[in-house]
């Protein structure tokens, strides 16, 4: 499970950082009812920031068991970005936490091209990519595209959507934010994306949506992504 440690808009609210009581109760429950915290969520870089900020966000994560966080960046500057995602590698070392960085058309890093060539520019063997499955269609990559960066992949988002994406950055926002499709009730190839992504990486669920209660979107939700997982192993066999 993914869990928001840092807050982030529009849920500013979701703040996990510092020995608060619902830090303390979302450790208790996630124990009770055995679920791991595999990622928290979600860092931003900018060109001002300083990685070294962030170690209140990584102490929590740590304390409730993450062992991944995602970083966004939004720097252009691809030089100072290499540094400060190195900067941001060590200070989460510090709590045994990996780093991934997402790719999105609204980031510095769009796609896998510019993920490889950022990450070979700083040298870190301890960054990786999460790819998410919507954004990996809105930003125009193709299957294909996926196997001469599978090394860097260290976990996946997977949903599913329209094949036709929003035209703006905003609707896109919106669209991933409130109006994702569970996995087999929209038109993304996601079994060929599936299938192309390397095994034994984390798939995460990643559909937030208004249109079905929280309860029931996870019981489908797991239930479809279950089925397209034994479907592509099938095709493995």
């Amino acid at each position: 499970m993914s869990l928001i440690v840092n807050p982030m808009y529009p849920f500013a609210d979701r703040d996990l950082a510092g020995d608060t009581a619902a830090r303390r109760e979302t450790r208790r429950l996630c124990r009770d009812l055995g679920v791991q915290v595999d990622c928290m969520e979600v860092l931003r870089l900018h060109s001002d920031t300083d990685p070294r900020s962030f170690r209140p966000a990584f102490d929590s994560g740590a304390w409730l068991d993450a062992r991944t966080a995602v970083v966004l960046a939004f720097d252009s500057d691809e030089a100072r970005l290499a540094d400060l995602l190195a900067m941001t590698c060590d200070v989460a070392a510090e709590y045994g936490i990996a780093v991934v960085t997402e790719l999105n058309r609204r980031f510095a890093l769009k796609s896998l091209e510019d993920a490889t060539r950022l990450i070979a520019r700083n040298g870190r063997t301890d960054l990786g990519v999460q790819i998410d499955s919507m954004h990996f269609y809105r930003y125009g990559s193709r299957c294909e595209d996926i196997a001469p960066h599978r090394d860097l992949i260290a976990r996946a988002q997977i949903c599913d959507g329209p094949l036709a994406g929003p035209a703006t950055d905003e609707e896109q926002m919106i669209e991933g934010r409130t109006n994702r499709l569970l996995p087999g009730d929209g038109e993304l190839p996601l079994a060929e994306w599936l299938a192309e992504i390397p095994q034994g990486i984390v798939v995460a669920l990643e559909a937030p949506m208004l249109r079905l209660e929280v309860h029931e979107r996870l019981r489908r939700g797991v239930a479809q992504l279950r089925a397209l997982v034994e479907r592509v192993d099938g095709t493995r066999a």
